[in-house]
């Protein structure tokens, strides 16, 4: 199997590391720098345990960051600190000293050439024996914060050395006695320091702010330039056998240091990073690529090893979380990138993750590591791809941008737009409710049927505002009606009938939307989606009205439905209102609960609300007849499943002379007949006795039936005198 391009391009990369380190170590002479500090005065040259002791008399507890908190934990940091307001420095050779050492550490750190390097004093920091401070990294403290420098001060100790650590490598750096030490590192490395064995550490902090950070323009590259082109033209290589792979989109090279968002948009790159991101960019405008700095998040998942072999990679995600292409402005994006996109010339786990979390064994697999970093990077993409690199990292400006285009006077604008949008489609169903309308509106301007399909399947009827009706009523115009009864199917799809979302939707958007697609000329698309929706009420009538529905759940559905059902019946013609009051005779299963709410919707006059009185008023009338029970009558409507158990228990059920029955049945028939009862919420007591075999099940009509009955009836004959007192 050949070596993938996005692999050879890494090793390339490393085999051009530029000069530069990510720490540096210089020295000057104490007589260069005059320190005073707000009450002790000035310091000598040199330090001693009676000159440290006045230090700590002044200085309070160091803190240090964690996300956006302050805090206090000797555990993790043991030292003391006076703030940069009370120390001041000064010196007749300080200034050019100081100027020196950071040109020097500009050039040692591989900065660009020509850019400038500011001390900001951050603190004096005094180490005591037994003090430290643990790994950590820095925050950059201000937009143009680059590095940290620690000068650390001519006095008696011993330990306290300073640790720097980056992508798997590490220094560490002891001050020279009696000079100045000065040591600079990258704000991002990792770095510690340790515990001081004796005496007293005493430094001071400056944050290292950069200026003119301008990235140089890099030599040709003819063969990072081929490697880039080679990406864009070989298929990824397949994960499986058979799995069909294409071209890659884009082409992500991971840089070395983490950045602000400030810092890469003002490109103050660190180290070899500025050398690698003029190179791509060079390599790229030679292939006629585009190119953006970017920051990611990435989430590894490793198998933890065993029995001295090391881990191996379970999972891996990267996720493109900001970007700013060239000459652009720079947003906030939500990109998933493949693993074939990425080039890493550091492998991410040579880095330090910002979090980590152990899983013990879990049964089906062993133990894991989860590790989560960020890291930036540069992005290319082929120019002939930018539409469609642009449209996934955001659908809907992209939707936007194509409906503007499409109504352009120029042919050949509209063509390519069209062209363009058949790249959406991909991506439509990872963006947001927002990509419906420019979703609609680019539907209702290409002549492409499929394409319009497949811009508007992925939605519901939920999505369908009516400010949306005249882009509706042109895709209708453009593409037929048997192609809008197809679309509407699939939004109603999404939703059963008696759904919240299905209900709110109905009932606030419905009447407005048709009103406004018959103003644009759109009436047989207003009343196909009122259509829809009549045949939707009448299978939801049908199928509450089964015997298999318990009578509580379906009055409580039929009770929520009503508005909706009262909205949709508004929007239909006479055909559906017989064809629905038909669907109510048929199936009278507790539906006055149903039309009593619909009627509560409407308005008296309402000739949809007289027509519903009427049946309403019979089907009370016959409710209750059926309510009205004799004294010793015991029987109890009950249909059942239709099979012999069921019709056994429907004879007991209806006998108005038995109230108890004993029925010997294995275990799976009662179980049957113990749902049934349930289910039909029947007021019979169903019981086991668990001797002999099989064992026995016993069924006793309660006496709540007659009181459950009873009062049936008087909520009936209330409701009818509603109702007639409404007609």
């Amino acid at each position: 199997m050949s070596t993938p391009p996005r692999i050879s391009l890494a090793r390339h990369l490393n085999d051009q590391r530029p000069e530069g380190s990510f720490s540096t170590q210089l020295t000057a002479s104490p007589d260069a720098l005059d320190i005073r500090v707000e009450g002790v005065g000035a310091l000598p040259a040199r330090m001693y345990a009676a000159d440290a002791k006045k230090l700590k008399a002044v200085a309070g507890p160091a803190h240090f960051g964690r996300g956006t908190e302050t805090l206090h934990d000797t555990d993790v940091r043991d030292t003391w600190e006076i703030t940069a307001d009370k120390v001041t420095l000064g010196g007749v050779e300080w200034d050019a000293t100081l100027g020196q050492i950071l040109t020097e550490v500009r050039d040692d750190l591989g900065l660009p050439y020509g850019s400038t390097l500011t001390a900001e004093l951050h603190g004096l920091l005094v180490y005591g024996t037994g003090q430290f401070f643990a790994p950590h990294q820095d925050t950059e403290k201000a937009d143009a914060m680059v590095a940290t420098l620690v000068v650390v001060l001519p006095s008696a100790h011993s330990g306290g050395e300073l640790v720097v650590a980056h992508a798997g490598q590490t220094r560490l750096h002891r001050p020279v006695d009696s000079r100045l030490t000065f040591i600079a590192f990258y704000a991002d490395c990792r770095h510690e320091i340790r515990r001081v064995r004796s005496g007293h550490r005493i430094t001071l902090v400056f944050n290292l702010l950069i200026s003119d950070a301008q990235v140089g323009e890099s030599a040709p590259d003819d063969v990072l330039a081929s490697l880039i082109a080679d990406h864009f033209a070989t298929p990824a290589q397949p994960r499986w056998p058979q799995e069909q792979t294409t071209t890659p989109s884009r082409l992500v090279v991971l840089l070395d240091h983490e950045y602000s968002k400030h810092g890469l948009s003002r490109g103050q790159f660190k180290g070899h990073d500025a050398e690698r991101v003029s190179a791509i960019r060079a390599a790229a405008e030679r292939t006629d690529c585009r190119t953006a700095v970017a920051l990611t998040k990435i989430h590894e998942t490793w198998n933890e090893g065993y029995d001295g072999y090391a881990g191996d990679l379970a999972d891996t995600e990267t996720v493109l979380s900001w970007w700013q292409p060239v000459d652009e402005d720079c947003e906030e994006i939500a990109l998933r990138v493949a693993e074939s996109e990425i080039c890493a010339p550091t492998p991410t786990v040579s880095l330090n993750p910002y979090e980590s979390e152990y899983t013990g064994n879990m049964g089906n697999y062993g133990n894991t590591e989860e590790y989560w970093y960020r890291r930036a990077a540069v992005v290319v993409w082929p120019q002939a791809r930018d539409f469609a690199v642009r449209a996934e990292t955001d659908p809907v400006r992209a939707l936007e941008d194509i409906a503007e285009r499409l109504h352009d006077a120029d042919l050949a604008m509209r063509t390519q737009s069209a062209i363009d949008a058949r790249a959406v489609p991909l991506f439509v169903r990872l963006a947001p409710a927002g990509a419906f309308s420019p979703c609609l509106k680019v539907a209702s301007s290409v002549d492409d049927t499929d394409l319009a399909t497949r811009l508007l399947e992925p939605f519901s009827i939920a999505s369908l505002r009516t400010d949306d009706a005249p882009h509706l009523a042109r895709a209708a115009q453009r593409h037929g009606m048997s192609w809008v009864s197809e679309i509407v199917a699939s939004w109603l799809s999404r939703h059963s009938f008696a759904s919240e979302l299905h209900d709110d939707w109905t009932q606030a958007t419905l009447p407005a939307l048709c009103d406004r697609l018959r103003a644009e000329g759109a009436a047989d698309v207003a009343d196909l989606v009122a259509t829809r929706l009549h045949a939707m009420l009448l299978a939801f009538v049908r199928r509450s009205s089964s015997a298999g529905n318990p009578p509580s759940r379906r009055q409580d559905g039929y009770r929520h439905s009503a508005p909706t059902a009262a909205v949709i019946l508004a929007e239909c013609d006479d055909e559906a209102l017989a064809e629905f009051r038909s669907a109510v005779a048929e199936n009278p299963r507790d539906v006055t609960t149903l039309l009593l709410g619909i009627l509560a919707a409407l308005p008296q006059d309402d000739p949809i609300a007289i027509a519903l009185a009427e049946d309403t008023t019979v089907l009370l009338e016959r409710r209750i007849t059926e309510l009205t029970r004799r004294h010793a009558d015991w029987s109890i409507a009950f249909d059942g499943c239709g099979c012999d158990l069921c019709g056994r228990l429907e004879r007991f059920a209806r006998s108005s002379e038995s109230t108890r029955t004993e029925w010997p049945l294995k275990k799976d028939f009662r179980l049957h007949l113990h749902r049934e009862i349930d289910n039909a919420e029947l007021p019979v007591d169903h019981t086991t006795i668990r001797t002999g075999r099989p064992f026995t099940l016993v069924l006793t009509k309660k006496k709540a039936l007659f009181t459950r009955d009873a009062a049936a009836r008087r909520q009936a004959t209330k409701d009818l005198a509603w109702v007639a007192a409404r007609r």
